[in-house]
């Protein structure tokens, strides 16, 4: 289950991406439960798209912490059903549809994780979430090995495993560790210090309240998420820090520096969080002064790298020291190291493994090593297929000594949610069309009709651009001229939607001689007197390499919205020129 927030610039305008949930509409009769093994983000996200396409009977179960974040997430959707929605304890056993399942405990970077165990007639599969083996975690709450070796010792038909770090040598550091490096690093510092951290990760907040207390700072959060996932542990009963003790955010200002420490979100360098503000010195709740510590305790996820840096740049200019290099020891991944993978496959002993949750490459690797410890049955399958598994004890009716069948894929799709509320495909999102835009502008062309007194048609033309270079409006001008004069030899009462298609190609043809730029190109034509027309259906269009009049590039036909169109100005405020120097170099005169 995954619902990502969307930050590429692949993605323009989409906020976040969704998996595509018509197969489970149309298997909705055999889905007897939905079980969620933690709370983060890609494995509860999805929820309020996924819950709507299954059987309204079908229950969902998570622990209680986990259920918590759900729940406040359903609720935001009107989705919430207290009977439909149910909270398992560890190693508490109960039924859903041919299954005995049973939640074991692993660590991991959030609190309230379990791996799963499915029991019956055919055998026993292992889903293992998301884990590492933490030997001493903060709260306690250890890595159930026992649990674990029974469960081998009854028999794994199949096991499916996380695969996140199968490539990092070793074994991960305890979270103890890491809080004693936030111990060291808030004792040496005199000054304010902020710590920027995954919001759900509440296990962090133990090492975070330690130095607090150790150094008699208070603590401020800024940032929603974090205080969302506070009250979320503290609703379930195993909040670090009491929500109610927090310094307001607003009065970070009246405090005494040196008995202060933040935490705040942003350590992905995401725009419209309180880091990021700061960076660039537009949060109204932090300043950045010299005297700061900031204590990088995350990771830079993969794809983020630039962005982090950017806004690590940015802090670096006003002056706070940072700390964020491995030997300060301020994070500590939540995903098993190939030590602590290859244990809990003797462990379980599978009889056929598969493993999830990682990039392809990463799949392969945890195979291989799979087939290192013993495993003979291995495989890795790709997005929508289906796999059967034939267990070993069935081989003399079955003919085999166990093996993996495919037995279907499902055709899925990449799904986009852009506003909140709309979603759809790439196609539905206009995701080509927003790429296209941004790389190679827009032109709206105001089209008016007159006659010239010969029956033929005299045009005035405003054309305006967005996101192009205009040579300081000599690029306009010619692509007003090239649009006047394409409709010089027509008739006047030529029909309006084949006067835009002439002035449109002569528009595309003028830009791509003057600029080498394919810009998408809306003619709005209409005659003198009368009202603008709704705006037109885009060309549909095909590349023509030869550059030849009539040669353009074109693409499908897609149905533009809204249908009355109001004529961009040149009235912009934002960075740069002036409104009035922007309408000389983007907007070409109304004549």
């Amino acid at each position: 289950m995954l619902c990502a927030r969307a930050n590429s610039h692949e993605e323009l305008g989409i906020q976040k991406v969704l998996p595509d949930v018509s197969f489970l509409a149309r298997w909705k009769d055999k889905i007897e439960a939905v079980l969620i093994t933690h709370g983060h983000e890609d494995h509860i996200g999805a929820l309020p798209w996924v819950v709507p396409a299954l059987d309204p009977s079908t229950p969902i179960y998570a622990g209680l912490f986990t259920m918590q974040l759900i729940k406040r997430r359903m609720q935001e959707y009107s989705l919430w059903n207290d009977q439909r929605f149910k909270v398992f304890d560890m190693n508490e056993r109960f039924q859903a549809g041919p299954f005995e399942m049973e939640a074991v405990r692993v660590t991991h970077s959030i609190p309230d994780c379990c791996g799963l165990i499915f029991r019956s007639e055919h055998g026993t599969i292992v889903h293992t979430g998301d884990w590492k083996i933490d030997e001493n975690p903060v709260d306690g709450r250890i890595f159930d090995r026992t649990s674990w070796e029974r469960v081998g010792n009854e028999g794994v038909t199949l096991m499916m495993s996380d695969s996140t770090n199968v490539l990092s040598p070793g074994r991960t550091i305890s979270e103890s560790a890491v809080s004693e490096g936030i111990m060291r690093r808030v004792l040496g510092h005199r000054g304010r210090i902020i710590t920027t951290q995954f919001a759900s990760n509440i296990h962090r907040l133990y090492g975070v309240r330690a130095a607090a207390e150790a150094t008699g700072r208070q603590i401020a959060f800024l940032g929603m998420s974090l205080t969302t996932y506070l009250e979320a542990a503290k609703r379930a009963g195993i909040a670090p820090i009491d929500p109610e003790k927090l310094i307001p955010a607003d009065e970070i200002d009246n405090c005494d520096p040196s008995k202060l420490l933040i935490v705040t979100t942003g350590s992905q360098g995401e725009e419209r969080a309180q880091l990021a503000l700061a960076a660039h010195g537009s949060s109204r709740l932090l300043t950045l002064q010299p005297e700061d510590l900031l204590l990088y305790s995350a990771k830079m996820i993969p794809g983020n790298e630039k962005r982090v840096m950017r806004m690590m740049n940015e802090i670096a200019k006003r002056g706070p020291e940072i700390a964020m290099g491995r030997e300060d020891c301020l994070h500590s991944s939540g995903h098993g190291y190939k030590d602590e993978l290859d244990e809990v496959i003797k462990l379980l002993k599978p009889e056929h493994f598969l493993p999830v949750h990682g990039e392809y490459a990463f799949l392969r690797a945890h195979e291989q090593l799979a087939r290192q410890s013993g495993v003979r049955h291995t495989t890795v399958i790709g997005n929508g297929e289906m796999l059967g598994v034939t267990p070993l004890r069935k081989k003399q009716s079955h003919g085999t000594m166990g093996n993996f069948h495919r037995i279907g894929k499902a055709r899925l799709q990449t799904m986009f949610n852009d506003g909140g509320w709309g979603s759809g495909t790439s196609e539905d999102m206009a995701i080509e069309e927003r790429m296209r835009i941004a790389v190679e502008g827009i032109i709206v062309c105001d089209y008016e009709i007159s006659n010239d007194g010969n029956n033929l048609i005299a045009a005035k033309a405003r054309v305006t651009s967005r996101g192009m270079w205009t040579d300081d409006g000599r690029l306009l001008e010619s692509v007003r001229s090239s649009a006047i004069a394409a409709s010089a030899d027509m008739p006047v009462g030529t029909k309006l939607s084949t006067v835009e298609r002439a002035v449109s190609s002569a528009i595309r043809f003028a830009v791509k001689n003057y600029c080498n730029k394919r810009p998408d190109v809306i003619v709005v034509a209409h005659r003198a007197g009368e009202s603008s027309r709704p705006i037109p259906k885009l060309d549909a269009v095909e590349d023509d390499d030869d550059d030849d009049e009539g040669g353009q590039k074109r693409y499908p036909k897609r149905t533009m919205s809204p249908t009355d169109v109001r004529p961009l100005r040149g009235d912009y405020k934002g960075p740069g020129p002036s409104g009035g120097e922007r309408h000389k170099r983007r907007d070409s005169e109304y004549q």
